[in-house]
């Protein structure tokens, strides 16, 4: 596979490994989110529009499942060593674009190796 990521050989093995796991993570909380609305929706037909409540529990379910697949892939990362040089705290976003500039998603620090400065945002 070609790389065509600004990061080094490496560490886009790195990001490449992380957001697999990440993506399948998510994929899963899909599934979930998905089986509990039908749940839902089944219920409201046999009981009625009492059981519309049950999207209060659909709601905060999936927001712990957001907040869990971001802690995973902070875990991913400090699992893999997959931490920023200058400011260690883990590379991987779900929404950054890092591995396209490679600059650090946090700290904008430079992470291709003939490069060692602070990019300006």
């Amino acid at each position: 596979m070609q790389n065509t990521s600004g990061l080094p050989p490496n560490l886009e093995a790195k990001r490449l490994l992380i957001a697999r796991a990440y993506n399948q993570f998510m994929v899963l909380n899909l599934g979930i989110v998905v089986v509990l609305l039908v749940a839902v929706l089944v219920l409201v037909k046999w009981l009625g529009h009492r059981a519309i409540y049950g999207l209060g529990l659909v709601l905060p379910a999936e927001a712990a499942m957001i907040h869990l697949g971001i802690r995973r892939g902070d875990d991913l990362c400090r699992k893999v060593d997959f931490m920023c040089p200058h400011c260690q705290r883990p590379l991987f976003e779900a929404r950054s674009s890092a591995y396209l500039s490679g600059s650090c998603p946090k700290c904008n620090a430079c992470l291709t190796p003939n490069q060692d400065t602070v990019l300006e945002r």
